[in-house]
């Protein structure tokens, strides 16, 4: 399928792959969806996946009246038939994967036909001493209306045959856009033969480069962060003799070296670091100055150890509080601002607090907060990862922020201010916009919003997963001129998917909000439901492609009972 297969064959003897052998990890499936259930391909500029540090495949483009392109490997954005070709420089470091073939559509009135797109071929990696083959090698792109890219196969070896009727494949699906050659790669230190097909063309690498270390992980202290993570199955012609460490302070764009001198353990203390800094970290494994994949990376942030004690009221680290709600409690008439909070697990942070009383009594921290555009949309990362963005902006003003209280503290109640719409909403009385509260938006049950929105499940007999909280008529957010409705399929909650499976166009998705449909079948989740795969109208926070991919927003896409906004839009959202 489109989360693709990864095979890693790693042993000291000999790999003799006999005429009737076949290893392989050929995609079966179709982008976005099970073989069983085929549905469209890659939205645009959508990517193949990832695992560890491989990037992404370009995912084929979409054009209109089926005429997707097939998809391509390497990092082209729109894709392309075939896709781009790469040389050994980057080999080991960008192992890709292959990307799923892209989709088109056929527009009748307001409902539209996909093409399908065909997944993309998976990795397979060899390290053996003596590899022979007279049977089959592939990791071959499926083939749908638009046919999946081929993956990637690394042979790392001393004696490397394939005889005359061995194949090595990496080809792209077939369709009416084929799909890009994958990659292979051959290295070796002895003897090379080829008598039978290898496609395409191998491109020699370097042999014996060291595999992938994994595991990572980072625990941050004063000024100070230690490392530690699992050594590479594959040490390459030679034994592991050093790791590479390095760190990024913008979030892996760009990267710097930390020498902390040469060891073949699998740990590392870097001192002498910032507090209060995010660090983005990875490491490599080196054999004879050859260096290996750089691992996934992490974040940590170093801080001081801070002893709490005495009144905690917030007012210092050393006095932070357990909540803003607990310094509510033992300050009534505690004012809006800056806050210690003792997160679990990160210990004393500055958070901005509301505490005005007309906002459900005060006590409520921010988790996250989104200008007008596309960072926080649903497929970003921010919504399942613990990571942070912008956590320095300790305000309300307008820009994108996420706070380590969504990752740490278990919440109870959620609430959104709209700064950019009209006061009301749930809180008529607000004077800072529109505002969304939902009491007991995990039942009841506290839960870090990191883990809600990653962990969320269905609670309907179709249409993904999801949180079905009540009929969006009632819920208090909306109204005429702020959201945008229509009469049926009406839903509100969290993690909202519709049933993308169907032939509708306007499938919609998003992380709070709405989901809105007008074809008579009753209010979503009903028995019926078929078409809330035409989401014509969506609104909330975290929404797709399909609708403006905004971080929030009201998207019309047609035949709506009632406009609103029909923008994107500045949100905050707090939780106690």
């Amino acid at each position: 399928g489109p989360g693709n297969g990864q095979l890693f064959l790693n042993v000291s003897g000999t790999i003799n792959n006999g005429p009737y052998g076949v290893i392989t990890m050929d995609a079966k499936g179709y982008g976005n969806g099970l073989s069983s259930t085929p549905k469209q391909g890659a939205s645009p500029l959508g990517t193949g996946t990832a695992i560890y540090n491989m990037p992404n495949g370009g995912g084929g483009g979409i054009t209109q009246n089926n005429t997707g392109s097939g998809g391509s490997y390497g990092t082209s954005g729109t894709g392309s038939s075939p896709g781009s070709t790469y040389g050994a420089s980057d080999f080991w470091t960008n192992l890709y994967l292959g990307s799923q073939g892209g989709s088109g559509w056929n527009c009748g009135g307001y409902d539209c036909v996909y093409s399908i797109g065909g997944a993309g071929g998976g990795t397979v990696y060899m390290n053996a001493y003596t590899l022979t083959n007279f049977g089959r090698i592939s990791v071959d792109g499926k083939s749908a209306d638009t046919g999946g890219s081929g993956g990637t196969i690394v042979i790392n070896t001393a004696n490397f045959s394939n005889g005359s009727t061995g194949t090595i494949y990496s080809r792209g699906g077939s369709g009416s856009a084929a799909g890009g050659l994958g990659r292979i790669g051959i290295g070796y230190t002895g003897s090379y033969s080829n008598t039978g097909a290898i496609t395409p063309a191998p491109v020699s690498i370097p042999a014996g480069t060291p595999g992938l270390a994994t595991n990572l992980k980072a625990t941050a202290g004063d000024q100070q962060i230690s490392l530690t993570w699992t050594a590479p199955f594959d040490n390459g012609v030679s034994s592991v003799t050093d790791y590479a460490i390095q760190y990024s302070l913008d979030a892996g764009l760009s990267w710097l070296t930390y020498n902390d001198g040469q060891s073949s353990a699998a740990y590392a203390v870097l001192s002498g670091l910032q507090n209060y800094t995010n660090y983005t970290l990875r490491i490599a494994a080196l054999n004879s100055g050859v260096a290996g994949p750089f691992s996934t990376s992490v974040i940590a942030r170093p801080k001081p150890v801070i002893t709490i004690g005495g009144v905690l009221d917030g007012s210092t680290g050393s006095q932070a509080a357990p909540s803003a709600a607990y310094i509510k409690s033992i300050l009534p008439n505690a004012q809006d601002g800056f806050y210690w909070i003792n997160l679990p697990n990160s210990g004393p942070t500055q958070t901005y607090c509301l505490m005005d009383d007309k906002y459900d009594g005060g006590g409520w921290m921010l988790m996250m907060k989104a200008s007008r555009g596309t960072t926080f949309n649903y497929d970003a990362e921010y919504w399942t990862t613990n990571n942070t963005l912008n956590d320095f902006q300790l305000n309300t003003n307008d820009g994108d922020a996420k706070y380590d209280v969504m990752n740490t503290f278990a919440a109870v109640d959620m609430m959104a201010i709209w700064p950019d719409i009209r006061n009301g909403g749930s809180i008529p009385a607000s004077t800072r916009g529109w505002t969304w509260l939902q009491k007991n938006f995990n039942d009841g049950n506290r839960i870090t919003p990191i883990d809600f929105f990653r962990t969320t499940t269905s609670v309907m007999n179709y249409g993904g997963s999801g949180k079905f909280i009540s009929d969006a008529f009632s819920f208090s957010g909306w109204a005429s001129g702020v959201f945008s409705s229509q009469r049926d399929i009406r839903f509100y909650g969290f993690n909202y998917q519709s049933n993308q499976g169907s032939h509708y166009a306007h499938g919609a998705r998003v992380r709070w909000g709405f989901g809105w449909n007008e074809n008579g079948e009753g209010l979503f989740p009903g028995v019926n439901g078929g078409a809330n795969g035409s989401n014509d109208v969506s609104g909330g926070i975290g929404m797709d492609s399909g609708h403006g991919n905004y971080s929030a927003g009201d998207r019309i896409a047609c035949c709506q009972s009632s406009s609103g906004i029909n923008r994107s839009a500045r949100v905050e959202i707090y939780i106690k």
